[in-house]
């Protein structure tokens, strides 16, 4: 979401040829690390632990359940249990 609010808002700045607007972004750029740290603050280790698992700018691929059978039903179950991705 980071990623695209600041291309939009470098999108708005090239096209209208703003240099007020480019400051925003910049601006933009600077309060993420900010926002983080309220984050932290305010929802503790619940926050650590979603920022651990979601990239901040780019997504990655997503992970594919395993197939169920009985070789891999303990490890499916543990699998489902944090959540397949």
């Amino acid at each position: 979401m980071y990623l695209s609010a600041l291309a939009i808002w470098l999108g708005w700045a090239l096209f209208y040829g703003s240099v007020a607007v480019f400051v925003a972004c910049g601006v933009g750029w600077v309060l993420v690390p900010w926002e983080e740290r309220e984050l932290e603050a305010r929802f503790g280790e619940a926050y650590l632990r979603y920022k651990n698992r979601v990239p901040r700018w780019l997504g990655k691929t997503a992970r594919r359940c395993p197939a169920f059978n009985s070789t891999n039903r303990d490890r499916l179950q543990r699998e489902l249990a944090v959540g397949c991705r």
